[in-house]
């Protein structure tokens, strides 16, 4: 080896020496403020999607409303997602089935929160398994976000707790409204499900909300959720003179049919009116000519589009499913909107942030109307209202706050 060739190779060895010993020095300058931004860049450039939790009925009882609102909810996604997403990243629901049960969807929210570690849940539609789930998200403090219940108090339980629909006490002034002026009825009959928190609520704001405008309820007659008989409670209102001018029937849409078949073959000709509850294709289906000029209170109607966001889930809607939505699809939509929302807004998958986020959304236009929470985490939107007419529904008028 030549001195030449020795010269540059001991420079060489005294360089890499030196880089070795400057790489090991620890809690250098240096490394403490890059490796956070290295670690920011990688989460922010993740390409797993954001899992979003989601329990809906999907089996039971209210899975005549919950399948429908599952479906409308991923439809929502579904269009995000194909504009790009949220934060640069699709969303997935993470669905769990309520099975139309209180222990399940207790069971569904401990899963959603502390296995699959979820930072915001939405979904269900029965207020009697909002009311069990929903101090466990927020004993969690994990945001979540009422889909189709509508009772206030649902929101009772803390500061992370949304609802999608306008509440029941807005709903029954509405109704008393409409009762009192539209359709002149001056007495009233209240059927209430006692074992429904959503029936007994929507019907006590029904009758404080008539008898403040002058009305008169002469008869409330209870049942439970599943009775198929109603004769005894249909006996007392054919007995009654004068007979009521309306029959506010103020239930889910298993029972509603069911009480007003019964009551037209009993003879009863009061006007039928009833609340969200029963907006179903069943009511027609299974009440046949005994619901004909019933008019009920709901949250959409397809015929009555008033935005552009309306207009495009109509259209999607019937691409998909080949039917025209109700008002739980539409809630559905505007669930899968909002959450996207709030996620975009927050701009991180941190519980605290969705919450906020949620809490600043100020003018956001869904199917429903326009929705705000910096004032109330219970949404201010019209009520819409349907009569079932020649064995269809057809829209009647807008009750707008």
């Amino acid at each position: 080896m030549n001195r030449s060739i020795s010269k540059r190779m001991s420079i060489l060895t005294c360089i890499l020496i030196a880089a070795f010993v400057l790489g090991c020095t620890p809690n250098t300058p240096a490394q403490t403020t890059t490796v956070p931004e290295a670690t920011e860049a990688v989460e922010q450039s993740s390409t797993e999607p954001i899992r979003v939790g989601a329990i809906w009925s999907l089996t039971g009882e209210f899975s005549i409303a919950g399948v429908p609102g599952s479906q409308a909810a991923e439809l929502a996604i579904k269009k995000i997602n194909s504009e790009g997403g949220v934060l640069g990243r699709e969303i997935q629901f993470v669905t769990v089935d309520a099975k139309g049960d209180q222990n399940e969807t207790i069971n569904a929210m401990k899963r959603l929160l502390h296995e699959e570690n979820v930072p915001v849940v939405v979904g269900l539609e029965g207020g009697v398994y909002v009311t069990a789930s929903a101090p466990v998200a927020q004993e969690a403090k994990v945001p979540y976000l009422i889909s189709i219940g509508t009772s206030p108090e649902l929101v009772e339980p803390g500061e992370y707790i949304f609802m999608t629909a306008f509440g029941d006490d807005y709903q029954a002034k509405a109704l008393a409204a409409y009762v009192y002026n539209k359709l002149s009825a001056k007495t009233a009959v209240v059927f209430t499900d006692q074992a429904d928190p959503y029936s007994s609520g929507l019907s006590t704001h029904f009758i404080n909300a008539f008898k403040e405008l002058g009305g008169q309820v002469t008869s409330q007659e209870m049942f439970n959720s599943g009775d198929v008989d109603f004769s005894a409670q249909l006996t007392r209102v054919n007995g009654l003179d004068p007979q009521p001018d309306v029959l506010m029937i103020l239930s889910n849409p298993v029972e509603a049919p069911l009480i007003a078949k019964q009551a037209r073959e009993l003879g009863i000709e009061s006007q039928f009116v009833g609340g969200d509850g029963v907006d179903s294709l069943d009511l027609i289906n299974l009440g046949g000519s005994a619901v004909e000029g019933m008019i009920y209170s709901s949250h959409f109607f397809s015929s009555h589009i008033t935005n552009p966001v309306a207009e495009e889930f109509v259209k999607l809607w019937q691409d998909e499913y080949s039917t025209m939505p109700s008002g739980w699809e539409a809630l559905g939509y505007d669930t899968g909107l909002l959450v996207a929302e709030a996620i975009k807004i927050a701009g991180k998958l941190e519980p605290d942030a969705i919450r906020d986020a949620l809490l600043s959304i100020d003018g956001f236009q869904g199917v429903t109307g326009t929705y705000t929470y910096v004032t109330s985490r219970i949404p201010s939107k019209p009520v819409v209202f349907v009569e079932v007419k020649d064995g269809e529904r057809v829209f009647l008028e807008e009750y707008a706050p």
